[in-house]
């Protein structure tokens, strides 16, 4: 569990005191390494969270847990290994840096690949070139080797990340005839190599694939698929490319991924990976300031260190963030709202015309949302805090009815249970001559007067 420390007020008499209060929420779900943070003392310094620490008020501290998890998210240090199985240790791996969906989909080809062997050499290449083969040469062959038969150069690349965090493991893949004689499984390798070999080599491997998939943006769409047939043909076609790398070949990998989402989803997790409405709130108390930020100026641009790096990421990847003020990118009450949505993956179809608010709404009431949104208040009347969830969106403003760009504010509704000043949160953008925006933080809308949207299924 992730740790928040925050001081409430408490009005007693006219006086206002001030109570330490400790608070546990599930683990952040973002893309976020602490060491984008300074930290001394377990506190972030140089920033308006280093405020924050010396003046009591609730902020998510990234200071106080490096390893987080979420849909796509990057932990820093080795992947855990956990579980009485082989299937199990693997599941665990994955989980801690894959939704269950997406490692269900690498398992699904894993299997077809190394039986889940780490040490599975590619028998035809082994039948063919050994011995007297280097591994860590010959960059211009397909010989694949270890969990998902890495080949051609990623193979070199693999052999020399595990053989520089433990060079003796790398026995295990150069004793062929021992570890690898033919297609061999990986209860087969814990028989020969023992369960402490598996473990190392198996979270090694893990960690490669995991750094490959962060770096390189050929593999890193499997971070958007949301369906375990879409996460196995993905890494199929993208990250495994086996012969004949198309789906329709290698159907049994959809069955096997399925298989192991029906038997594993749900219990066995190396994280806390997930895209219910738990989820949505940790991200909202990852992305937005928990109270009204001021500026000594128009605008407050400042963002949460977890929201930047999301907006970061989403712009090299052609995603809708909204505006940019002062050259701050994702300054935007649109931005913030589809930001989140998609990276909660609440709603990972959210603004599906890819544009601001009025074609947001639009998105909702009439065009590719309308299916699984309601309007709560058709009617006209005025919503009010008790008829409102955390997750409700709402829009202030003329409605445009068109996937153009028009309109005007949007907010979300979040309660009164993460611990900031209001129970909404917001951004926003005027992109008028004279720019001005504020980054996401506890907003002072009002619910009333708004047209609210509730994601029903």
């Amino acid at each position: 569990m992730v740790k928040r420390d925050f001081f409430k007020k408490v009005r007693i008499a006219g006086m206002t005191i001030l109570f330490a209060v400790f608070m546990t929420v599930a683990p952040i779900n973002s893309v976020y390494a602490a060491s984008q943070v300074e930290c001394e003392n377990g506190r972030p310094v140089g920033s308006t969270m280093d405020k924050f620490a010396e003046s009591g008020i609730l902020f998510y501290n990234p200071c106080d847990n490096q390893y987080v998890c979420s849909p796509g998210a990057y932990l820093d240090g080795p992947v855990a290994i956990s579980g009485s199985t082989v299937e199990e240790k693997i599941w665990a791996g994955l989980t801690g840096f894959l939704t269950p969906e997406q490692a269900a989909g690498v398992m699904g080809n894993m299997e077809h690949e190394s039986h889940f062997n780490p040490a599975q050499h590619e028998v035809s290449m082994m039948n063919k070139y050994q011995p007297g083969f280097a591994l860590d040469e010959n960059s211009d062959v397909s010989y694949g080797l270890g969990l998902i038969q890495w080949s051609f150069g990623r193979r070199i690349g693999m052999y020399n990340y595990v053989k520089s965090s433990d060079e003796s493991l790398v026995n295990f893949f150069n004793d062929y005839q021992k570890y690898s004689p033919t297609y061999s499984n990986g209860d087969q390798f814990v028989a020969a190599a023992g369960e402490e070999a598996f473990d190392k080599l198996v979270s090694l491997e893990l960690q490669y694939l995991k750094d490959e998939l962060n770096n390189n943006s050929s593999y890193s769409g499997i971070l958007q698929t949301t369906t375990v047939y879409d996460a196995t043909k993905f890494f199929l076609e993208n990250v495994e490319k086996p012969e004949n790398p198309t789906i329709d070949k290698h159907m049994d990998r959809v069955t096997s991924a399925e298989n192991f989402y029906n038997k594993y989803s749900g219990s066995i997790s190396g994280g806390s990976c997930s895209t219910n409405l738990q989820s949505l709130a940790d991200y909202v108390v990852a992305y937005a300031w928990p109270t009204y930020m001021k500026s000594e100026g128009r605008n407050f641009t400042e963002r949460m260190p977890m929201y930047a790096e999301a907006v970061s990421r989403r712009v090299k990847e052609d995603k809708y963030v909204g505006g940019t003020v002062d050259g701050v990118a994702g300054i935007d009450c649109g931005g913030f709202v589809t930001t989140v949505m998609q990276e909660s993956g609440f709603d990972p179809e959210y603004n599906g015309c890819r544009s601001n608010t009025g074609p947001q709404e639009y998105w909702l009431r009439e065009g590719g949302g309308s299916a699984n949104w309601e309007w709560l208040n058709s009617d006209g009347h005025n919503m009010n805090a008790a008829d409102l969830q955390l997750g409700d969106v709402a829009f202030t403003g003329e409605y445009t009815g068109s996937c153009s760009a028009g309109g005007e504010h949007t907010f979300m509704f979040i309660g009164d249970g993460l611990g900031f000043e209001t129970n909404v949160a917001s951004a926003s953008y005027s992109g008028s001559s004279n720019t001005s925006g504020r980054a996401p933080m506890s907003g002072r809308e009002s619910v009333s007067g708004a047209r609210w949207y509730r994601k029903v299924r």
